[in-house]
């Protein structure tokens, strides 16, 4: 599998928080026959892979959904929106947009009243959703698209882009570059003891929901969870985190300090360049959920360098992404021998 084609396919994907069906299915045909796949009532994708002995169930985990737009209403031959997840207005003024109900699109783009109409005070006020409508190109005339209605999403349209240095650029890289990762993961998938359970969570803009329930269906013993992290780039040049210097294990108060110091000793002896970095707070992740649910679950945090996170012009490495591939295929079967001992399994 080429990562670097599975990640344009799937940034390309339409997947907006709460309306994941169109990446679940085009997931559905990259997954070997051979195992089983199951998709529960969040649109979370759940691929199952027994082990030998059933005695144990590992947790590989990471989300596909997206931030967007839902249409509230139609203004005339414009509509009105609110947000879901980490979008900003600064960031969604004069931006292309595509509208989808799964079956027709339509463009668009995302209109702010001029600077030079505004009056002094509110060309210093900032940004409102309440300010913005998507424009779709119609005139009074032009009959309105019927299936657009409240309710539908809205992305914004970003063209996958190839850049220098194996990085590439595109909209959704956080957390589509977990996604490919697993993906290839399950390509040369390596014969296990326990059972392994790969999930591609829905609902990460939405509270971790996906992952929450996938937590509650599967009752892992141990969870590897798999997240993008903002680096340092224009917008953050002190951030001692970097694009290329392979992917970051996170140390803190949300994750596992047996199966973290694990990971980090395995990328170790396998010689995988590995970026590391502590917090005192909360990890905002999947994490957070899968840890604290079902009565507790040992879980470690793997993250992927991303520069611009959180905007429609992500950038992430391809060589970053092939050292986090190369360091869970070698954290496997540390994970099947040790996950009976009482230091790993809480």
């Amino acid at each position: 599998m080429d990562m670097k084609t599975e990640l344009q396919l799937l940034s390309n994907c339409i997947a907006v928080t709460g309306m994941e069906e169109a990446i679940a299915a085009f997931i559905s045909t990259r997954i070997p026959s051979n195992y089983k796949l199951y998709k529960d009532a969040l649109n979370s994708l759940h691929v199952s892979i027994p082990g030998k002995e059933h005695s144990k169930k590992i947790l590989l985990l990471t989300h596909y959904d997206e931030p967007g737009m839902i249409v509230t209403k139609r203004e005339g031959q414009f509509l009105a929106f609110q947000t879901t997840g980490s979008l900003s207005p600064s960031s969604l003024a004069a931006q292309e947009v595509t509208i989808t109900d799964g079956v027709h699109t339509h463009p668009g783009i995302i209109g702010a009243r001029p600077p030079h109409i505004l009056r002094p005070e509110e060309q210093k006020a900032p940004l409102s959703i309440d300010t913005l409508r998507i424009d779709l190109g119609l005139t009074e005339q032009d009959p309105f698209p019927q299936w657009i209605l409240p309710g539908i999403p809205a992305v914004i349209s970003r063209p996958f882009t190839e850049l220098l240095n194996h990085r590439v650029c595109g909209k959704s890289l956080t957390d589509r570059c977990g996604t490919a990762i697993l993906m290839a993961l399950l390509q040369d998938f390596p014969q296990m003891k326990n059972d392994v359970y790969i999930v591609f969570a829905s609902q990460y803009y939405n509270t971790f929901k996906g992952a929450l329930v996938a937590a509650h269906t599967i009752q892992p013993h141990v969870a590897l969870i798999l997240d993008g992290i903002c680096v340092s780039s224009r917008e953050h040049p002190d951030n001692p985190l970097q694009i290329g210097k392979g992917p970051v294990s996170y140390f803190g108060p949300t994750c596992h300090k047996g199966l973290t110091n694990a990971l980090r000793k395995t990328a170790k002896t396998e010689g995988i360049p590995l970026q590391k970095r502590s917090s005192g707070e909360r990890r905002f992740s999947d994490i957070w959920t899968v840890q604290t649910a079902v009565g507790g679950i040992s879980s470690a945090l793997l993250e992927l360098p991303i520069m611009y996170s959180g905007k429609s012009t992500e950038i992430v490495s391809i060589s970053d992404m092939d050292k986090a591939l190369k360091l869970i295929q070698a954290f496997l079967p540390f994970l099947d021998k040790v996950i009976k001992e009482k230091a790993y399994y809480a």
